[in-house]
């Protein structure tokens, strides 16, 4: 996982503005992801900033997900609680905008707001679907960098959708480590998809594992052929939570704040 963060952007131009015009202001540090392992068409990515005009707002989404190498057609999905969003890609390139659409689930239709009005907050996550996934054509997220935490809460029973809007990996294991309040609780899934495909971790009251196929060895045939059987191992493993991306946490009984 390929992950460029450029910082300052921003703040140089403001820098400008200031010795062209002799006033003094404030530089506002804004920043850019750039996700460039993006084979697959469906990912999950992370909003790791906030509002470029005022620090202690939310970003739009219409501002944070360009659609530099992204086409007409690709969309956005957002579940905000029980309630889930969806804006489409329109227009021709490069006059690309996100264009809400209604959702239809068992509930009913839900009409999404315009991305230019709706607020997402640093910490959530996006499903972002692409017709023509690339690797030599990033993803771009933009905003204005915050030190403030980032919290994402995890109810019980209910599947939530948390992505990481850090500059650091996060190891699998590490997630307990992040709840500030709260725990996981036997029988939580966190869902991942790795580049291996999907890797469903179950939480077992100590550690993050996920099962897997191994094979047995029998003993030696005659000539010397060996044979095994299929079965299954449950292991901890090494992924991790990649920085700007996101994964599907599904509570039996834990609940919590994860901080970030």
């Amino acid at each position: 996982m390929k992950l460029r963060t450029l910082l300052a952007v921003g703040a140089v131009g403001m820098v400008s503005a200031a010795f062209a015009t002799g006033t003094t202001t404030s530089a506002n540090t804004y920043g850019i992801f750039a996700l460039s392992d993006t084979t697959s068409p469906d990912l999950m990515i992370s909003v790791p900033w906030v509002d470029c005009a005022d620090v202690s707002q939310n970003t739009f989404v219409s501002n944070v997900v360009k659609t530099t190498n992204l086409a007409a057609g690709d969309y956005l999905i957002l579940k905000d609680g029980a309630t889930y969003n969806s804006w489409v890609l329109t227009g021709t390139a490069p006059n690309l905008h996100w264009t809400a659409q209604q959702v239809v689930t068992s509930d009913g239709v839900t009409a999404t707001p315009d991305s230019s009005g709706k607020r997402i907050a640093r910490g959530m996550a996006l499903w972002l679907h692409r017709a023509t996934p690339s690797t030599s054509s990033p993803i771009y997220l933009f905003g204005q960098y915050s030190a403030t935490e980032a919290t994402t809460a995890i109810t019980a029973g209910a599947t939530t959708m948390v992505a990481n809007p850090g500059t650091s990996d996060l190891k699998i294991s590490a997630i307990t480590g992040k709840f500030s309040s709260g725990a996981p609780a036997n029988g939580d899934k966190v869902m991942l998809n790795t580049a291996t495909g999907y890797k469903t971790y179950t939480y077992n009251g100590s550690a993050w594992t996920y099962k897997t196929t191994a094979a047995s060895a029998l003993p030696a045939l005659p000539g010397g052929q060996s044979a095994s059987v299929a079965g299954t191992a449950t292991v901890t493993d090494s992924d991790v939570i990649p920085a700007g991306k996101g994964f599907w946490y599904q509570s039996k009984t834990g609940a919590g704040t994860i901080t970030w």
